[in-house]
C-alpha cells in the first residue's frame, strides 16, 4: 500500500530511493537464507523440502530476486536454531 502512494505522490526520484530500499532487504535476507543452509550443510533443495518451498523459489531466495513470505524465514529460522542445539 506505500508503494501505491509513493507512486502517485513522489517523483520518479524518490521512487527509485524506495526500490533501492527494499533491494537492500532481500540482500541482507538472501545472505542469510544462503548463509544457514550452508551452516546445516543442506543443498537448496534440501532446504526447500525441510520448509516447505519449492527448490527454485529458494534460488529466488538466496539471490535476492524474490522475497520469500515471512513463514518460510520462521522455518528457516527454526531449521537453524534446532541444528544449532543438536550441535551443542
Amino acid at each position: 500500500m506505500a508503494l501505491i502512494v509513493l507512486c502517485l505522490t513522489s517523483n520518479g526520484h524518490s521512487f527509485m530511493v524506495f526500490l533501492m530500499e527494499k533491494r537492500m532487504k532481500n540482500k541482507r535476507t538472501a545472505i542469510f537464507i544462503r548463509g544457514a543452509r550452508k551452516q546445516m550443510r543442506l543443498t537448496q533443495q534440501q532446504l526447500a523440502d525441510r520448509v516447505g518451498a519449492r527448490r527454485y523459489n529458494i534460488a529466488k531466495y538466496e539471490t535476492g530476486s524474490t522475497a520469500p513470505p515471512g513463514g518460510i524465514i520462521l522455518n528457516i529460522y527454526r531449521l537453524l536454531e534446532d541444528s544449532l542445539t543438536t550441535v551443542a
